[in-house]
């Protein structure tokens, strides 16, 4: 192996503050960044968490990720020595937290530094911290177009999005409005990092269950006004009337208090337990909620007209297509962009929503054509998709690229150099080369490169350089695999084995059998069992005992019948205080008011 394959991995401190014993999208979020990255073994990471494991549905997953280690300060002895009072809390303060980050940023030798929390952020930009300047900032906070900042605010933004390395953008639609708000932030250091979804397959086939009939709602996450979640379960009581062969099965914990309207969670909680074909699990894991999703036929996404201006594009909207379900969702600009102006379960009002259900018991087909639709359009957004756009970006300086071909005798290809860097290769090139001492275009070689993240790409590959001719040398970076090739008209086959036994592609292979562990840890087949923090001893889990396959087949084990008891006593003491804390009577009248307009 040469000296540029032996280049040091990336490491990186990776910060959220987000409360990972809370099951809701930003916690997923964290979740999801980080599996994200662990699919590259060059990579190592260091999440830090802000606040101590109290329940470890998310947590546990991450462990079992081998180049990530999760760190808890709440467990640091440097830390906690003090008996800082955050420790007693289990909470930290935004200032807080920019110390702990600026703690653990100067005890190893880091290359970036991911957080999402632009508050902790602006502490750290208080604190003159030399981090910043190796941040990739997520910006969060600002989600509609016509969202108006305080002249305070605006300056401390601009400031810190200049200093940052990067900035992280959701939507490229949040992208464009940051160049046009900010004067200061240009356009070659913001990265559209779109919500990412586990990998699950590339055929539509596998994941889609023709059916006769499509009776099976779902909705997994937060409950909020603006998420529609009463008028989700208003229109699903009205559509039993005429389809009773209906379910609808929820899950979440995540309620969102509104000071203008106090009864709404008592309202919502009273609905949810007292709706016939409504099953109610509350938090599951990601792996739990998936299978949640697998076993049902329609997903919703549909919110409130007022979210139509947002940035920002839902996760689980995605998830429910990368499984093979169409979802219902506004007909939002970005929505039409992504999914066409003709995609059939658009939904403005409680009427379309129900409309929308009653054309597809009417007509599958209509299912079957919104599945692919979504099916299709989620592809682009999986963990290793998503990894390759950013790779790039993490690569501080071009000096490998350019030494891998001048020691070879060639001048690094300009057009191979900027692609690479911007993460626009997402196909096998050929590329002629230019010799260093003649200035001409090289007659015998030829470079080949081609992302590689599946036994499929290797082959191809390998076959590709077979035809052409012999390695002479070969980089791995990133995932892009980049070959000199010695032009050959001897037989395939006897290039073909020279080729694969050179030891770039053992490397190769290695790097893919590091993908598929990360993926089978994502659908729960893998357990390292190696801890770096202490967790819960015993997970009181809030779904109802199998109702839901885990995947897990240690569940079991992992869950004693006690603690079942336990739980079964949890659900109904809390069905106990929604019904006894419910205003029974105004929610009734709303509900057939709801009813009269309907019907009229």
């Amino acid at each position: 192996m040469t000296e540029l394959n032996q280049k040091k991995k990336t490491r990186i401190l990776l910060f959220g503050f987000i409360n990972l014993n809370v099951m809701d999208g930003s916690a997923v979020f964290l979740s999801g960044i980080t599996t994200m990255l662990s699919m590259s073994p060059n990579l190592e990471i260091d999440i830090v968490l802000a606040n101590g494991v109290r329940r470890d549905l998310l947590v546990r997953p991450l462990i079992d990720l081998p180049n990530v280690n999760v760190i808890s300060p709440y467990e640091e002895p440097d830390l906690i020595s003090s008996a800082p009072a955050w420790l007693e809390k289990n909470q930290m303060t935004y200032n807080e937290a920019s110390k702990v980050v600026q703690y653990y940023w100067e005890k190893a030798d880091y290359d970036w530094f991911f957080i999402r929390g632009l508050e902790v952020a602006e502490e750290l930009l208080k604190l003159e911290s030399s981090i910043l300047k190796s941040t990739l900032l997520y910006v969060t906070g600002i989600t509609h177009e016509n969202q108006v900042l305080s002249k305070e605010k605006y300056e401390n933004l601009e400031k810190l999005f200049d200093i940052s390395a990067y900035l992280l953008c959701q939507t490229d639609e949040m992208k464009q409005f940051l160049i046009r708000k900010f004067t200061k932030v240009q356009i070659e250091k913001v990265i559209t990092l779109n919500p990412m979804i586990p990998d699950t397959t590339p055929n539509f086939e596998d994941v889609f269950e023709k059916r006769e009939a499509y009776t099976r709602l779902c909705y997994t996450g937060k409950f909020d006004v603006g998420w529609n979640s009463i008028p989700i379960v208003i229109a699903f009581r009205e559509l039993r009337e005429d389809h009773p062969s209906l379910t609808l099965e929820i899950a979440g914990d995540k309620f969102n208090f509104r000071k203008d309207d106090r009864y709404f969670v008592n309202d919502l909680k009273y609905l949810l337990s007292n709706t016939e074909n409504l099953t109610w699990y509350g938090a599951l894991s990601r792996n739990q909620a998936r299978n949640l999703i697998i076993n049902s036929d329609i997903g919703i996404t549909w919110r409130d007209k007022s979210m139509d201006a947002s940035l920002e594009l839902s996760t689980k909207l995605l998830e429910y297509g990368s499984l093979g379900k169409p979802a219902i969702l506004n007909p939002t600009a970005m929505h039409k962009r992504l999914f066409g102006e003709d995609y059939p379960l658009y939904a403005e009002s409680i009427d379309d929503f129900i409309e929308v259900i009653d054309n597809i018991q009417k007509d599958p087909l209509i299912y079957e054509i919104a599945a692919k639709r979504m099916f299709d359009v989620s592809q682009n957004f999986t963990y290793s998709q998503t990894l390759n756009k950013l790779l790039p970006f993490l690569n501080k300086d071009k000096r490998y690229l350019k030494t891998f071909f001048t020691k070879n005798g060639f001048i690094c290809p300009s057009v191979l150099e900027d692609n690479f860097f911007q993460g626009t290769i997402n196909e096998l090139l050929k590329i002629n080369l230019v010799s260093t001492k003649s200035g001409q275009l090289s007659p015998d070689s030829v470079c080949i490169l081609k992302p590689v993240s599946a036994i499929e790409d290797v082959k191809s590959l390998f076959t590709k350089i077979s035809e052409l001719g012999k390695i002479v040398d070969s980089l791995i970076l990133d995932n892009i695999s980049i070959n000199i090739i010695s032009k050959n008209i001897g037989p395939i086959s006897e290039n073909f084995l020279y080729n694969i036994n050179n030891g770039k592609f053992e490397e190769l292979l290695d790097n893919i059998s590091h993908q598929t562990y990360i993926r089978n840890i994502q659908n729960g087949k893998n357990s390292s069992n190696q801890r770096t923090i202490s967790l819960p001893e015993e997970e009181l889990i809030s779904y109802q005992p199998g109702a839901v396959n885990s995947g897990n087949s240690n569940n079991t084990d992992l869950y004693s019948e006690l603690n079942l008891q336990k739980n079964e006593y949890k659900k109904l003491e809390k069905k106990y205080n929604a019904l006894v804390n419910s205003r029974l009577g105004k929610l009734t009248i709303k509900y057939w008011g709801l009813k009269r307009k309907l019907k009229g």
